[in-house]
Order: C-alpha cells, then sequence, then structure tokens
C-alpha cells in the first residue's frame, strides 16, 4: 500500500466516523443545528440526513477515487466556515453535531475542520509512491508515539477529574457525621475505663465506614501493644466506637 492510499484510507474513516456518530446521535443531532440557526424542525432533518448522506458517499468516493478528495475537502471547508460563523455569533460551548450529539461548538472545532479539509485538499498533490521499508518503520513511530500522546492528555485529565471529584465529595471521619458519638460537652461512661491506668490516656474514636479510622489503626493498636509489653510508657489506650 501507497502512503497516499494509506492516508485515503484514513480520511474516509474519518468521514464514515462522522456520518456514524451524526447517526446514532439521532435527535440530538438534529437539535445541535440550532447552534447554526437552523429553528425548524423539518429544515434540520433536511440538513442532517443530507450531511450524513454526503459524508458517506465522500468517504467511499474518496477510498475508489483520489480526486474525490476536492470535494471532500469544499464539505469540510464549508462545515468550518458554518461553525467559524458560529462561534463568532456566541455560539460557543454550544452543541456542533460533527461526531454526534457530544461534540461542541468552539475554535478548536473549527482548527479541527479546517485541518480535516486541508488534508483532503493536499491528498491529490501527494507522491503516489509506496514507502520503503524504513520509511514504514518511521511512519509506524509516529503513529505510536501520538497514540502514547494522546494517551498520555486522557490520563492527566481523568486524574483532574478524579481530584475534583475527591475535593467535591469530602471525606466524613468519625464523629464528622451529625448524630454520630457522645454529644459535644457531654459526659460518657468511657471515664471509668481510665481508672487506674497511667497518668497520661489517650481515647480514640471510630466509626465503622471512617476511611481515617482505618488509616490510624495500625497505629492505634501498635501503641496498644507497645503500652502492653513496656510497662515504663506513661500512656493508656482505649478505643471506643463512635457510633
Amino acid at each position: 500500500m501507497t502512503l497516499v492510499g494509506l492516508l485515503r484510507f484514513v480520511l474516509s474513516a474519518v468521514l464514515l466516523v462522522a456520518a456514524v456518530g451524526k447517526a446514532r446521535a439521532g435527535a440530538s443531532a438534529r437539535d445541535a443545528l440550532r447552534s447554526y440557526g437552523l429553528e425548524n424542525a423539518r429544515l434540520r432533518a433536511v440538513a442532517w440526513g443530507a450531511a450524513i448522506a454526503a459524508e458517506v458517499g465522500l468517504a467511499v468516493a474518496v477510498a475508489v477515487d483520489v480526486d474525490a478528495a476536492f470535494a471532500a475537502a469544499a464539505l469540510m471547508f464549508a462545515f468550518a466556515l458554518a461553525q467559524a460563523v458560529a462561534v463568532a455569533r456566541g455560539r460557543a460551548g454550544a452543541p456542533c453535531g460533527c461526531f454526534g450529539g457530544r461534540s461542541r461548538l468552539g475554535r478548536g472545532s473549527v482548527a479541527r475542520t479546517a485541518l480535516l479539509a486541508s488534508a483532503f485538499l493536499a491528498l491529490p498533490f501527494l507522491p503516489d509512491a509506496e514507502p520503503s521499508t524504513e520509511a514504514w518503520l518511521g511512519i509506524g513511530l509516529g503513529v505510536a508515539l501520538v497514540g502514547v500522546a494522546t494517551l498520555a492528555v486522557a490520563l492527566l485529565a481523568l486524574a483532574r477529574e478524579l481530584g475534583e471529584l475527591r475535593l467535591a465529595v469530602a471525606p466524613q471521619a468519625a464523629l464528622s457525621i451529625d448524630h454520630e458519638g457522645p454529644e459535644l460537652g457531654g459526659r460518657v461512661g468511657l471515664i471509668d475505663r481510665f481508672e487506674g491506668r497511667a497518668p497520661l490516656s489517650i481515647a480514640a474514636f471510630t466509626s465503622p465506614n471512617c476511611s481515617l479510622c482505618a488509616a490510624l489503626e495500625p497505629s492505634l493498636r501498635l501503641l496498644a501493644y507497645l503500652r502492653q509489653r513496656i510497662d515504663e510508657i506513661p500512656v493508656a489506650l482505649v478505643v471506643a466506637s463512635a457510633t
């Protein structure tokens, strides 16, 4: 396979993915066309179906004949222009319907569509020569590096979302939940368990669902073990449930 043939296959696949995304999104993809000023439901349905048909037809045409890339480039430039006009009208962040109902309008979507149009436009002018083995290895290495970079970005985004989620859902330690444990300033019978113990005593209140308590449990067990083994330690430890 030549390099031009590989690029034709990739670009055709992008068009097919966009068409399938629009088709699967259905009503949400049709409603996304409101971002371009299409308020009439029937007009949106016609535009939605025409876009799917055009993308599927051009995907097949580009895979068969490289000259069909000019038509695909014209369609992509038209999409980019429509997105740029919508963004200029303050519709940034609204659904764009590019790959389904979740795609959003913005400078990134305009740049992506324009880049895709430029790739289609440049496709017929590329030399139709079969690369050497070393060239294919270099292409494969480049694709692998791009994939690794994409995964790294996705991993960082996932880590950021998890961090925000942990900040939003603050952990609840023992006695931080309403109506749990003894009342503040109240007297409990736990004081009787300190009679006859060391001059310095520690009471640790725990809760079965407390992650902080679970983290402190090994340290509490170690302190209790040392107190039993070494009488010289002037600390007494009493652990009581806060529930």
